[in-house]
């Protein structure tokens, strides 16, 4: 990172918004800027990525320099559907023969290597990694096993990794613009940490960020994310239920998805007239209509969240929504009782953000996964564990370690 700033830059399928934060010491942010762009086309999972993003960034790049008086050489980006996945790889060590030895960290290093070696393809890369749990001598089960006694360490590693193929794209059109592409990171894990700031710390919830292309769900416990599930159904699938059942163009669906669109049954009975402008003419038309045009791919989406949410391994308490879906009139609602579990509007942590620019941040859900974005760039550790601390084991732990191999040597 170039001392003193960060250039961040949110792809996603319906817009671009880029964000210049200018730090001081300690990385603390004093002031920001940032560009929007709406793209042209709705992209699919083949077009993703084309010349037209390098063209919004290299314009977004020429006016925050402007607005920063800064010189921007290296950039943040997200990744997301369709190159990303994840899995939870295992892996075990063996430590000692015959008496327990006292975890280090080197340990640790060793056995999450291997689980990164099992886990990943040969044509994919590492972008996040989470340890889940550790077990001791294949019984013993805990987050921070250094300074205890095992025979064998095992590890349960939570891999995000994306195809090699999705990086290189990126990497060339950031090249394209004259910049050098810093470190990618996943979407999903952008905007939860940008919902939960702080509070990763609370126990098993899960956050909800219902894009353009793809649904993304992170679980939390213990503080850590635990599992992360991708659902190819997301708005752009709604939008498209009511182009079709309307026989409207897409951008105009769009429209009267996010300006009248409701799953709540008083606007699904609603005789409110809503006058279209059409190329050549007005035309009429019931918000009905409308409502009952998104109601199947609506429900078809909360089925979708629900099956996942039931099958995660832990109990989830509550649920964090975020994503263009979400400010759907009853959206949230129908969810929290469709799940049988409190539902809340993700809104962005912006304590780290400069007081002055706070109130563009505040009330914008769209706005999340760039916060995101800049919370990972900063390198705040909010996901870091207390394994990952030095060790600390007094000299008399050690000596007595070195005792037991001794005796095992000789007896």
């Amino acid at each position: 990172m170039n001392k003193g700033k960060l250039f961040v830059v949110d792809i996603g399928a319906g817009k671009i918004t880029s964000s210049v934060a200018i730090c001081a010491k300690g990385n603390k942010i004093i002031d920001i800027f940032s560009e929007s762009t709406k793209r042209d086309a709705q992209p699919s999972a083949e077009n993703f990525y084309t010349s037209q993003l390098g063209d919004i960034i290299t314009v977004h790049r020429a006016s925050l320099e402007k607005k920063s008086n800064l010189n921007l050489q290296q950039v943040f980006v997200n990744i997301g559907s369709p190159f990303v996945s994840s899995q939870i790889s295992r892996a075990t060590v063996a430590l000692a023969e015959k008496f327990g030895k006292r975890i280090s960290l080197s340990d640790i290093k060793n056995v999450r290597n291997q689980a990164r070696l099992l886990g990943l393809k040969i044509d994919e890369e590492i972008i996040h990694e989470f340890p889940i749990k550790f077990i001791l001598d294949s019984k013993v089960e805990t987050l921070n096993p250094i300074g205890k006694s095992a025979r064998s360490l095992e590890v349960e590693l939570l891999l995000v990794t994306s195809k090699t193929i999705g990086i290189e794209r990126i990497s060339n059109i950031i090249a394209a613009t004259g910049m050098k592409l810093k470190k990618v990171f996943f979407s999903g894990l952008a905007s939860a940490i940008s919902i939960l700031g702080p509070k990763t710390k609370i126990n098993n919830v899960a956050v909800i960020d219902i894009g353009a292309l793809t649904t993304k769900i992170v679980f939390f416990s213990q503080g850590m994310p635990s599992q992360i599930k991708i659902i190819p159904f997301a708005g752009n699938n709604i939008t498209d239920g009511v182009s079709s059942s309307l026989k409207l163009v897409f951008d105009l669906a769009e429209e009267l998805k996010i300006n009248y669109g409701s799953v709540t049954s008083e606007q699904i009975e609603s005789e409110e007239d809503i006058l279209l402008k059409l190329p050549n003419a007005y035309k009429p038309i019931r918000r009905r209509e409308v409502c009952l045009a998104m109601l199947p791919k609506v429900e078809k989406l909360i089925y979708a969240i629900k099956e996942v949410i039931d099958q995660n391994s832990k109990e989830v308490d509550s649920v964090f929504v975020c994503g263009g879906s979400a400010l759907l009139d009853g959206f949230l609602e129908s969810l929290e009782n469709k799940i049988s579990r409190p539902v809340i509007m993700g809104m962005p942590y912006i304590d780290f953000l400069p007081p002055h620019k706070r109130p563009n941040f505040l009330k914008s859900p769209a706005q999340v996964t760039l916060v995101g974005l800049l919370i990972l760039a900063l390198g705040k550790d909010i996901f870091k564990p207390a394994l990952e601390k030095p060790d600390k084991q007094m000299w008399l732990g050690r000596f007595f370690q070195k005792a037991k191999e001794v005796y095992s040597d000789y007896f």
